[in-house]
């Protein structure tokens, strides 16, 4: 995430340094870092920061197919997560170039292109559900939640496409 302070904050999180011997490259040791990533941020981004980086990647670095099978709308003015703090980018930042590094990074660590899909899938259906209000309803000892509001405009102003229900891709994307 883009802070005030640090344009590549972790916002918390679990950090493991494996310590290698030079001659040998074997494992010496480790070292775990404990942070809590937050969660506020993904739904109410403080004011002249941005969301996560992974949310920007993802929207300039997938292809035009990629983009089409997620259900993306288009830039980060057109998802409320990503426009309320009025930040989208950071400067000398490429995000295509961001995202592939990424991917690769996620594929080093074992994953593979089935469960790299279903990440973006989950982080497209984040991003989807943003653009619904939701309310708490009380009946009885039940609670449910009702939408009471759905964005109909981006930041720029422009409208979404006709019949845009945020839930349906989201719900299509999630299975």
């Amino acid at each position: 995430a883009k802070t005030l302070r640090n344009d590549n904050s972790s916002r918390f999180g679990k950090f493991i340094e494996i310590q290698f011997d030079k001659l040998k490259g074997t494992i010496l040791g480790a070292r775990i870092r404990h942070y809590l990533l937050e969660k506020s941020r993904i739904v109410r981004p403080p004011t002249g920061e941005r969301n996560y980086h992974v949310f920007y990647q993802l929207l300039e670095g997938t292809s035009a197919q990629q983009r089409e099978d997620l259900q993306l709308l288009g830039g980060p003015e057109m998802y409320r997560y990503l426009m309320q703090s009025g930040v989208f980018a950071v400067e000398d930042v490429d995000e295509t170039n961001m995202f592939e590094i990424t991917c690769n990074a996620l594929r080093i660590v074992g994953l593979g292109e089935t469960e790299l899909e279903c990440v973006w899938r989950v982080i497209s259906a984040i991003l989807h559900v943003g653009n619904v209000s939701f309310e708490q309803e009380k009946s009885g000892e039940e609670a449910s939640a009702k939408v009471v509001e759905v964005v109909e405009v981006s930041s720029e102003g422009t409208p979404y496409p006709a019949g845009y229900d945020p839930l349906a891709p989201a719900a299509t994307l999630m299975g």
